[in-house]
């Protein structure tokens, strides 16, 4: 599989996982999420994307604004920047794994041929 191939996988998995969270959050899944669910770790890891951006909302509101926001009406936004944020998290994780692969690859810089020495001007009898 090429490398471009590869890297739009990545990016619409990423996407997918963060837009499927918030779906999980908002409840257009058959999927119950509890609180108990949320607070443990494989919670933590599959909802993500979604839980990201909704402690950037909350620090906005609380360190910004000083006022809470009204969704209610107009929440589809958040499902598309856990879908960005899921994208960019993975692309992350993918570009970390493979960096030192991606090192190795490169090889290592060429070294500089030694400098040539002059002939010698005088030559000894």
């Amino acid at each position: 599989m090429g490398g471009r191939t590869l890297r739009w996988l990545v990016v619409v998995a990423g996407a997918a996982w963060g837009f499927g969270a918030y779906l999980a959050l908002w409840g257009y899944t058959p999927i119950v999420v509890t609180e108990r669910y949320v607070d443990s770790l494989p919670g933590l890891l599959l909802l993500l994307p979604a839980r990201l951006v909704l402690e950037s909302i909350h620090l906005v509101e609380q360190r910004i604004v000083h006022h809470p926001f009204d969704f209610s009406a107009n929440n589809a936004w958040i499902g598309y920047a856990a879908a960005a944020v899921g994208a960019a998290a993975l692309t992350l994780v993918r570009a970390i794994l493979t960096a030192p692969a991606r090192l190795v690859a490169r090889g290592r810089p060429e070294k500089s041929p030694p400098a040539e020495v002059p002939p010698p001007t005088h030559v000894a009898p």
